[in-house]
């Protein structure tokens, strides 16, 4: 009697084998689902990372703007030129849960209390899908940074065409110039010159 019962589990075609074929296809169901599940919550997590990024380019090209304005003596408000460079990389005031933060002197920081140093600070809320499984508040981002409107020997690099309405200085993929205690600078007036 033992026999038969082992020889018909080792069947190739028994009963016994073909039941074991339905818990497999639930098991590799639920380590898709979980798989998937893992590729959707790392694509989110790199979406925080890329509008961190942009955040922190926009808060460094505010702040660079706020800083130039100040020391050239722009009848505009140099905050109105940072607001504004902020508003042209999509990060609106108001909007989305976005906060735009202009101070001079900065708040905190190595350059707290000197009047020549200008301060950004955006901020927004990001709510993501799977997140929220993690942590129930919205995702508050930052990008902080702080220029000086003093200091330097001036520009090492100078785009001279006063009337370009396009890209005078223009780098891209991932081209770098390092300037020793000296910036870029164009005198066309064209916000995209640089």
């Amino acid at each position: 009697m033992r026999f038969r019962l082992i020889e018909r589990i080792l069947q190739p075609g028994g009963q016994e084998r073909n039941s074991r074929r339905g818990s497999v296809a639930v098991i590799a169901a639920i380590v898709f689902v979980v798989l998937i599940g893992f590729v959707a919550l790392g694509t989110e997590v790199a979406a925080l990372l890329l509008a961190s990024r942009q955040m922190q380019s926009a808060a460094d090209s505010a702040a660079l703007a706020a800083a130039v304005a100040k020391k050239a003596g722009y009848p505009v408000p140099f905050a109105d030129d940072a607001r504004a460079l902020a508003r042209a990389a999509g990060f609106v005031a108001g909007e989305a849960g976005t906060t735009v933060a202009v101070n001079n002197p900065p708040l905190s920081g190595p350059y707290a209390g000197q009047d020549d140093a200008i301060e950004v600070i955006i901020t927004r809320q990001h709510a993501l899908l799977l997140i929220r499984l993690f942590q129930a508040s919205p995702w508050n981002l930052t990008g902080r940074a702080v220029a000086t409107t003093g200091g330097g020997p001036g520009v090492c690099v100078l785009a001279l065409d006063v009337s370009t309405s396009g890209s005078a200085i223009y780098g891209d993929n991932g081209g770098r110039m390092e300037l020793v205690e000296c910036g870029v600078g164009s005198n066309s007036s064209s916000s995209r010159s640089i």
